[in-house]
């Protein structure tokens, strides 16, 4: 990889939007499923994308870059 961060870092945006449903929540008094389902398939794309970065054994498992 080249470029000015030739390392990538975990991915969080998952992390964050669950935090942020769960956060949405406890706010509202109900949860938000549908915020949930419509994050999902970007979800998933960019998991896969730190996938194909960090995998060099081929595990599909995300190596970590700490």
């Amino acid at each position: 990889m080249s470029g000015p961060f030739p390392d990538v870092n975990p991915p969080v945006l998952a992390w964050a939007a669950w935090r942020a449903y769960k956060i949405d929540a406890k706010m509202h008094g109900e949860a938000d499923r549908d915020f949930l389902k419509g994050l999902f398939s970007k979800l998933l794309l960019n998991f896969t994308w730190w996938v194909n970065r960090k995998d060099e054994e081929g595990n599909n498992v995300f190596q970590g870059a700490f």
